[in-house]
Parts: C-alpha cells; sequence; structure tokens
C-alpha cells in the first residue's frame, strides 16, 4: 500500500495569508515511524511550505497513485486542508484521503 501525508498550508496567526510551518511536523514524522513498524514500506511526506508549489502535490499523486492521503490540519487553517481536499477529490475521485491533527484528535464529534 502507496501511503502519502500530506502537511498543507498553515494559516499566519496574524492575518489570512498563507505561510510555511515554522518547523518540520513531528506528528507527521510519529505517523510515519508507526506505520514503517507495520511494515508499510511506500511511505511519502509532502510538505506545501516546503515545496511552495501546490501543482508539485498533483504531479507526485499523478506519477506515484498513492493509495491513501492523509492530510494534517490545525483548526486555525483548516480552510486550507478544505480546499486542497476538495481539489484532490475533484482530480482524483477514487482515491481515499483522511484528515487529522491536533485539534482534529482532541476534539469530540
Amino acid at each position: 500500500m502507496k501511503l502519502l501525508f500530506v502537511n498543507p498550508w498553515t494559516k499566519s496567526l496574524f492575518g489570512d495569508e498563507k505561510q510555511a510551518s515554522g518547523n518540520p511536523h513531528i506528528g507527521l514524522a510519529y505517523l510515519v515511524a508507526v506505520c514503517k513498524k507495520e511494515g508499510y514500506r511506500d511511505i511519502r511526506i509532502f510538505d506545501q511550505g516546503i515545496e511552495k508549489d501546490d501543482g508539485a502535490l498533483f504531479r507526485m499523486v499523478s506519477e506515484r497513485r498513492p493509495d491513501l492521503i492523509a492530510i494534517t490540519t490545525f483548526s486555525y487553517c483548516y480552510k486550507y486542508a478544505e480546499e486542497l481536499i476538495d481539489n484532490l477529490k475533484t482530480r482524483y475521485p477514487h482515491l481515499i484521503i483522511i484528515a487529522g491533527g491536533p485539534h482534529v484528535s482532541a476534539t469530540r464529534v
């Protein structure tokens, strides 16, 4: 199974502009480590803040054809993740996409 973890743009705490995360996303690193421990080998992380090219993610998805995409987000910038998910589902309707993150995980639904 091919897995792709995505860290989308974050929102500046001082406005609505997109910005890169200030440091690597430790939560994604933990998830990748657990997946590797469980035997998954074809795993990639895509960080929009590092790549700074939205089209690069779509090219990666087209070339690698992941079975699952996991997207992390915070509550204050969920709209960027929502927009990304909408774009991915429009281009690749067959994809399984899950969303999570510290605020999603800590909130009761």
